[in-house]
């Protein structure tokens, strides 16, 4: 069997987060840089050396933001949830 491992690169590295969201695990914490929010991702298969920030505005499972700010108590403005 011949493995086309060129193509089997560029599908991968054409793959966005969006592509992946059951991926995301937990949100460990938030902070807040230049009035936008960063949000730190526990990975499910991952353990927390690979955690990650991304922004709110790249967060695309609402359930795991909601749950999390209702958590924290935390009302962020103007978000579409």
């Amino acid at each position: 069997m011949i493995l086309d491992i060129e193509e089997s690169e560029n599908e991968i590295n054409n793959e966005s987060e969006d592509d992946f969201p059951e991926l995301k695990e937990n949100i460990i914490e938030h902070k807040i840089i230049d009035k936008s929010y960063k949000f730190l991702i526990r990975w499910k298969g991952f353990n927390s050396n690979d955690n990650s920030w991304i922004s709110l505005s790249s967060f695309n499972e609402k359930e795991l933001l909601v749950d999390y700010l209702s958590d924290k108590n935390i009302l962020i403005p103007a978000i579409n949830l």
